[in-house]
């Protein structure tokens, strides 16, 4: 049984600014939800992205990224991160990689996990695949995109999967949603529509784990479960995270903690 921890979004910051995030508390909720998703034995922990937020100094916001960093670096446990958005507003992502102790050139990778693939894309590009990163902003945080070449790595990792069991990690969401920005959701990426054709007409794809989307969400696509985690930065309760138990046969649990609901 192959188990990972899943957390996301807790804007840790130099404020809590002025829509209700708990921005302030980001260290503390993640020290508080740690020790819990670690009684599951996890093989490896992956944060969804968004663990710091771009407020006050960049000497502040290095001082929260350090601090977070040193959290996930006492539990001894194999971090394998997915990068935010506000995460790439504040530091480029050869530095937030570097800061995980990945020495990677990309932030999408794969890696196996008999029999399982564990795929981690990166949702922050511009539409023609240029680097989305503190200089170089988007108007909106809804117009960020996978791009065209990380799309056929994509592909081609899934190809390459064969009829092993495929996790899916991301950021921004995947599974197409209606809204008034060319038919999308604001948490969409805006080449969500491509991605999602790729994921779940691959056949391999159980499940795709994803941030972003505060309030979380279940949906279920041609076979294929996404499953937005609830962001940490948000509500009274201390406690928002998740184990996946993801099993030999193929199936995969997802038991959350705290303010999380259960996904079967």
């Amino acid at each position: 049984m192959l188990r990972i921890g899943l957390l996301t979004d807790y804007h840790y910051a130099a404020d809590d600014g002025d829509i209700g995030r708990r921005r302030t508390q980001g260290a503390e909720r993640l020290r508080r939800a740690l020790p819990q998703i670690m009684q599951g034995d996890l093989e490896y922990i992956v944060p969804l992205g968004d663990m710091i937020d771009h407020a006050g100094s960049v000497a502040e916001q290095h001082a929260h990224l350090e601090e977070m960093m040193a959290i996930f670096r006492a539990t001894g446990q194999d971090i394998r991160p997915v990068l935010g958005n506000h995460d790439v507003a504040c530091f480029d992502k050869a530095a937030l990689l570097h800061a995980y102790g990945l020495r990677r050139k990309g932030a999408y990778y794969a890696w196996d996990h008999a029999p399982w693939r564990l795929i981690v894309l990166d949702t922050n590009f511009f539409a023609d695949g240029t680097d989305i990163t503190p200089d170089h902003q988007p108007a909106h945080w809804r117009d960020n995109a996978l791009g065209k070449r990380q799309l056929a790595w994509l592909a081609s990792e899934l190809r390459g999967a064969g009829d092993r069991p495929v996790a899916v990690f991301a950021h921004a969401c995947l599974d197409p949603r209606d809204g008034d920005v060319d038919g999308l959701d604001d948490h969409n990426v805006r080449d969500c529509r491509a991605a999602s054709e790729i994921i779940t007409s691959a056949g391999n794809v159980r499940v795709v784990f994803q941030g972003h989307d505060h309030a979380g969400r279940f949906e279920q696509i041609e076979g294929t479960r996404f499953i937005t985690l609830r962001g940490a930065c948000e509500g009274d309760d201390n406690v928002s995270a998740g184990i996946a138990y993801c099993a030999e046969d193929g199936t995969c649990h997802f038991a959350g903690f705290g303010a999380q609901p259960e996904w079967l």
